[in-house]
């Protein structure tokens, strides 16, 4: 027989279908629909075939789970571990047969419900109604455009319930004591460290993700007498299926598709499967992330975005942009439109390659550095400010006239090398910008060269 300690990590780690909330199931039915910006009401047929697709048909995927199973609550079951050496020996928590086909019909119908009439503590309406013209086939009718924002104004609130519940209580406990708990921003960066050593080892940019695969970490509470529960406010399975959507909202990956993989055979220990691409290109909620908005985003090829990604992601290590939003919006605008000219330049040599090499041979005579200030200075300078008006300026006198050019509170200073292997980064042994010390506010903390 396990002990109380191994049934409570057992339940933490599984996921049973009725830990999808409703939040997930609205994502689900936005996965549903080709425009999830879209106003106008749409009707979406949902159904046990689109939870488990691998299965085929609506038909083949109820035909799998029409299994019976051995289903008991999960309160319950913690209540029972929890109370220990109180309760006669051999105490388990109720079971009840039932078939899975109809378990799954009980939630998928109860969580539309709660999308159509919200509830009493602060969970809104976001879907005008739902049929049921065939047990267990529904018919769900909403804007996407009200879910999305439904989506974006709820799951921020639904991953911190636990930790305000715990603050709210912890000042009326004795001593105000409480054991350690894990907290969903913990798994947040647990996720992200696990993505980020996935992509630095294949390259992946599209590529999907299982619940299974999200590092777990929960704290169980033991007892002397061989009682246990999990840490109060500790987060859950719940809460970890619901990890990918947030990292969506906040704009650092795009979900294409979710779904189970898993069979519909075993209720109680279920699988979760996102198709991400990661960084994020086509945001649903159009967030702003590392700087760039989304519209910026858009206008950017995955490589390019990659690129970015990776500068952004250094500067950010050296806390470039820490208290200081302008100046990374500054930095996304100038960095995008520098890579998507620098892609073109390589693509089109008319555009830069051809005016240079004409500008040198009617130039030969001239000391070779003079290219910077004669020729790609008015180039670059004519063409930022043709997209940044009134945010360029050309020598100024802010530096003494040392700096080439300031886009907002950025100084671009530019170099030409001729003959030389080495990387610009390995040539430059301090700052080309130094600004007197008795204008210390004024150093700007991030110049380009």
């Amino acid at each position: 027989m396990t002990s109380a300690e191994d049934r409570v990590f057992e339940r933490q780690r599984l996921v049973r279908f009725e830990d999808l909330d409703e939040l997930f199931f609205a994502r689900l039915l936005l996965a549903r629909v080709e425009d999830p910006k879209g106003e106008p009401p749409r009707t979406v047929e949902f159904n046990l075939g689109h939870v488990f697709p691998q299965f085929g048909t609506p038909a083949e995927a109820e035909a799998a789970a029409r299994v019976d199973f051995d289903y008991s609550d999960r309160m319950t079951e913690e209540f029972v571990d929890a109370l220990g050496a109180s309760l006669p020996a051999g105490a388990q928590a109720k079971t009840t047969r039932r078939e899975a086909l109809e378990y799954y019909t009980d939630v998928i119908r109860t969580r539309l419900e709660f999308l159509r009439d919200g509830d009493s503590v602060g969970l809104p309406s976001s879907i005008d109604r739902f049929e049921e013209p065939v047990p267990g086939r529904f018919a769900a009718t909403f804007s996407p455009r009200k879910l999305r924002s439904f989506l974006q104004q709820h799951l921020r609130t639904r991953l911190s319930l636990r930790s305000d519940f715990v603050n709210k209580i912890q000042k009326r406990l004795p001593g105000g004591n409480m054991s350690p708990r894990v907290d969903y921003r913990k798994l947040l960066d647990l996720l992200q460290a696990f993505l980020d050593a996935r992509q630095a080892h294949t390259g992946e940019q599209e590529f999907s993700l299982t619940s299974a695969e999200i590092p777990f970490r929960h704290s169980i509470s033991v007892f002397s007498d061989g009682a246990a529960m999990p840490a109060l406010g500790s987060c859950g399975p719940a809460e970890r299926v619901l990890l990918p959507l947030y990292l969506e909202l906040c704009g650092l990956l795009d979900i294409q598709e979710l779904w189970l993989s898993s069979s519909p055979v075993s209720p109680f220990d279920l699988e979760t499967r996102y198709l991400i691409r990661r960084p994020c290109h086509h945001n649903i909620y159009d967030t702003a992330s590392r700087g760039l908005s989304a519209e910026v985003r858009q206008q950017l090829s995955e490589i390019q975005l990659s690129i970015y990604d990776r500068v952004h992601a250094d500067l950010q290590k050296r806390y470039v942009f820490l208290g200081r939003p302008n100046l990374e919006a500054s930095f996304a605008e100038l960095a995008a439109w520098l890579i998507r000219k620098v892609t073109f330049t390589l693509e089109e040599p008319a555009f830069l390659g051809k005016p240079a090499s004409r500008w040198l041979k009617a130039n030969a005579d001239r000391a070779y550095s003079q290219i910077e200030d004669q020729f790609f200075l008015p180039f670059l300078y004519e063409r930022l400010t043709d997209v940044f008006p009134r945010r360029v300026s050309k020598k100024p006198d802010r530096f003494g006239g040392e700096v080439d050019l300031l886009f907002d509170n950025i100084p671009l200073e530019l170099k030409v090398r001729k003959g030389v292997p080495k990387a610009l980064s390995e040539c430059i042994d301090q700052p080309p910008i130094s600004l007197p010390v008795r204008r210390p506010h004024m150093r700007p903390r991030l110049g380009l060269v």
